[in-house]
Formats: C-alpha cells, sequence, structure tokens
C-alpha cells in the first residue's frame, strides 16, 4: 500500500528578508540617542530591497572603474573624498528616513563629527539578519 506523505506548506517568502528594517542610533558612549527625549532611529533598505541593491551596484562600478584607472597608470586626485563622498551616496540611497533628528541624511553621514552614526549605518547594512523576518512559529 502507498502511503502519501504529506509535506508541509512551503512557503518562500518566510525566508525572505524584509526590505526595511529600523536602526536605534547610539551615542558613541552606547545610549539610545534622545532628541527631546524621543530615540533617533534611522529606517533603512536592507540587501533585499531594489534601492540597495541599485546603491551597491552603483559604488561597485565606481570602484571598478577607480582600480582600471590605477592600472593604467592615471592617479586619482582626492581619492580619499571621491570615497567618502561615494560612501555617502551609498548610505543616502539606501536611507529610508530619519525619526527625531532635524538633519538629512547626506549631511550627517557627510560629517565626521557624526562618524559615529555613519560607523553604526553601515555595520547595520552589513549584516542581513537585522532584516530577518520575525518568526511566528514557536
Amino acid at each position: 500500500m502507498n502511503e502519501v506523505q504529506v509535506v508541509p506548506e512551503f512557503n518562500l517568502s518566510d525566508y525572505e528578508l524584509n526590505e526595511t528594517s529600523a536602526l536605534t542610533v547610539q551615542t558613541p558612549a552606547g545610549d539610545d540617542m534622545l532628541i527631546n527625549g524621543k530615540p533617533f532611529i534611522i529606517n533603512l533598505y536592507g540587501s533585499g530591497s531594489p534601492q540597495f541593491v541599485k546603491a551597491k551596484h552603483k559604488a561597485d562600478n565606481l570602484s571598478t572603474l577607480r582600480v582600471q584607472s590605477m592600472f593604467r597608470g592615471k592617479t586619482v586626485q582626492n581619492a580619499a573624498a571621491l570615497n567618502d563622498q561615494e560612501l555617502v551616496e551609498k548610505l543616502v540611497a539606501c536611507t529610508a528616513s530619519f525619526e527625531n533628528f532635524p538633519v538629512s541624511p547626506a549631511d550627517t553621514y557627510a560629517n565626521p563629527k557624526l562618524g559615529y552614526i555613519t560607523k553604526q549605518v553601515v555595520k547595520f547594512l552589513d549584516d542581513d539578519a537585522n532584516f530577518m523576518k520575525k518568526s511566528t512559529k514557536a
């Protein structure tokens, strides 16, 4: 007698990343950064989003072009400033919104004195676990 094996329903979307996730920004001392008593939150597009994919592709292309220029003997003037500007552009493209912070993402990420914020955003974006769907199963 052939037994029919029942396979639980498989839903691929259960394993996909969320397109966005929220980063609660911390001060350099590790406390939540509060603005008028409310946490500073940055909503970011993760690696599963079209915004992130486009920003990463652009950054990768610019990096490749710079390396190719170096191999051709062309020196890149202000390479460090270009790298910084490209990082700012990538992070701005990956930022959905700021909550409770009255400064634009571009001005925030470009300000070296706010570099601790930029570092948190880069670290957050690099970890896909920050964009995982919450499990609904026990």
